[in-house]
């Protein structure tokens, strides 16, 4: 007699479960979201009790069944966390039968509407950065979460999509909000980047603009090398080293790292740019131009190393431009003058040809148009400036 009370007991209890799973579909099916949550909710508090106990014996395929129409009911409500873990819930199962090809449908669509919101909060934060700027962080945030969180669906496996756009987004907006916490997610999404693809340049740029902020060298210098190694010929990846040397007062380590390089890839003009810059920022001018001239030899179209040895030789001048102008009107300073503005014009002449290089490559640059302009007035060449004023208006 007492096991048939027990049996009776259990078997009411599943009857009673069961009923409130179909009853909850049933509202559902009906609209009547309200009682779709409290029934779903009943029979989960009733689920979560036996799989504790140890006494579930629900087939798989009606746990499947429960799993994708709770999903369903908390995506109608709103509730993206609840919805999500539900149906990967479902997908966890695997049951022959089951709701699998309606969940992974339903998750993409969770996947668009998490988009959605990352883009509508974008947009919020925008509108309101001027305003309330603790309002826009607070809608960056929930931007970046979006992101990641569409991230995240994807990559399930029942999916099988690396969204490495939404990571990408995720890590750029945490790192805007510019707390401590904000930026240790933005490194950590800048890991998993470089991990998915180590030869993508965005990403491992990302991982040293985020390891910048930390301000530990010791991870930097790691992923740098990591970077250089991945993606050598990358400028972005070579200025952050030099960046990264010059702060820790090492010109030695920079010259070093740089002439390896080249030793490696001595036909590279990119590295040989890089060291160009690197000498320049190190104050040492001859060895700079001694590199840019290197790689417009590799690359005769290298716009940046003639537009770079050109801006040096026009520095230069400054330093005599301002002597000139405090010079007087005697013969004496008369002759001063005429001695500094030989050698300023010789400076002018150095640097023209590698200007008349650039707006071959970019023939509508006006800044560079303007420069030749008006440094072809000034040694004289009127000619030739009436050439390039031609260019500009025609532009």
């Amino acid at each position: 007699m007492k096991l048939s009370i027990i049996f009776f007991f259990v078997a009411n209890f599943l009857f009673a479960q069961k009923a409130d799973l179909t009853g909850s579909i049933i509202a559902f099916n009906k609209e009547d979201i309200e009682t779709a949550k409290e029934l779903i909710d009943i029979a989960h508090d009733k689920y979560m009790k036996k799989i504790s106990d140890g006494t579930n014996k629900d087939k798989p395929k009606i746990m499947s069944k429960f799993w994708h129409y709770r999903g369903q009911i908390y995506l109608k409500l709103g509730d993206l966390n609840v919805a999500i873990e539900s149906f990967k819930k479902d997908l966890d199962l695997n049951a022959k039968g089951g709701f699998q090809k309606k969940s992974i449908s339903s998750l993409n669509l969770c996947a668009a509407q998490c988009l959605n919101e990352a883009d509508e909060s974008y947009k919020k934060a925008l509108e309101l950065f001027e305003k309330n700027k603790d309002e826009a962080k607070k809608n960056i945030s929930k931007s970046a979460d979006m992101f990641l969180k569409t991230y995240e669906i994807r990559k399930n496996p029942s999916i099988g999509v690396i969204d490495t756009a939404s990571l990408f987004n995720a890590c750029l907006l945490y790192s805007d909000i510019g707390d401590s916490n904000s930026d240790l997610l933005a490194l950590e999404q800048a890991r998993k980047l470089v991990d998915l693809d180590p030869k993508d340049e965005k990403f491992q740029v990302r991982l040293l603009v985020c390891l910048e902020k930390k301000g530990d060298k010791s991870l930097l210098k790691s992923a740098i090398d990591n970077a250089r190694l991945n993606i050598p010929s990358s400028q972005d990846i070579i200025n952050r080293e030099v960046n990264y040397y010059i702060s820790i007062d090492d010109k030695e380590g920079l010259k070093k790292s740089l002439n390896t390089a080249i030793q490696s890839d001595s036909q590279n003009p990119v590295l040989h740019f890089a060291l160009g810059t690197a000498m320049q920022s190190l104050g040492d001018n001859d060895g700079a131009k001694e590199s840019y001239i290197k790689s417009i030899e590799l690359d005769p179209t290298y716009f940046d190393a003639h537009n770079n040895i050109a801006s040096m030789y026009l520095d230069e001048t400054a330093s005599l431009i301002k002597k000139m102008n405090k010079l007087g009107s005697s013969s004496s300073d008369q002759k001063k003058y005429n001695n500094y503005k030989k050698k300023r014009d010789n400076l002018y002449n150095q640097s023209i040809p590698h200007l008349e290089d650039c707006i071959k490559i970019q023939p509508d640059n006006i800044t560079i148009l303007n420069v030749l302009k008006e440094l072809y007035y000034k040694v004289g060449d009127i000619k030739n400036m009436k050439r390039i004023k031609s260019q500009i208006d025609s532009l």
